[in-house]
């Protein structure tokens, strides 16, 4: 990506992108129990998706590679990109380690209508079993232009969450040598 890049809302000349400020500590242990807010929210999506996307817009050069490496440095900065939700012997809800299975991953040419193919993307479910509870996507623009989603089931992030984690992505695929950032959580 180059620092030419302008995201949503940024104005030309003015710096595009900060470094993410890194979230608080907690340590994470798996397999655990859901807690009541995750439980919630997994149980709502089975009725109607609970899924949401934050995103980002911007114009020009924007290295697929670099992206997906920046997707995978995620998924081993941040312990619930490597997990899903399954059932323990007691039927309850559980996060599980998911170390090996990356992150769901696609580029869509669009034309100027990006917004029906990532509303179309946001509504897929994430089962039972399945890992991570976060997708990726790409969208190109014909003008030049592209979004970057992230789909979320809403029991593994939220919005704050997710922007953070977008910003993150962005700035190790705009710079992959940049230090990492130790996440426990």
């Amino acid at each position: 990506m180059s620092p030419e890049t302008h995201f949503a809302n940024n104005q030309p000349g003015k710096p595009v992108m900060n470094e993410p400020h890194p979230p608080q500590a907690h340590s994470v242990s798996l397999p655990r129990r859901l807690d009541p807010a995750e439980a919630f929210f997994w149980f709502l999506d089975h009725v109607s998706s609970m899924n949401f996307a934050v995103i980002a817009e911007g114009a020009g050069t924007l290295d697929d590679d670099a992206l997906r490496a920046a997707l995978a440095r995620a998924q081993q900065e941040h312990p619930l990109l490597r997990a899903g939700i399954s059932t323990n012997a007691e039927h309850r809800l559980i996060w599980v380690a998911a170390p090996d299975t990356p992150m769901d991953y696609a580029v869509m040419d669009t034309g100027p209508e990006w917004q029906t193919p990532l509303a179309e993307a946001m509504v897929q479910p994430f089962h039972l079993n399945s890992a991570p509870l976060v997708r990726a996507l790409r969208l190109n623009r014909d003008d030049g232009h592209w979004v970057v989603a992230l789909i979320f089931h809403h029991s593994a992030g939220d919005g704050r969450s997710g922007c953070r984690l977008l910003a993150e992505i962005l700035v190790n695929a705009a710079r992959p040598d940049h230090p990492a950032t130790p996440h426990p959580g």
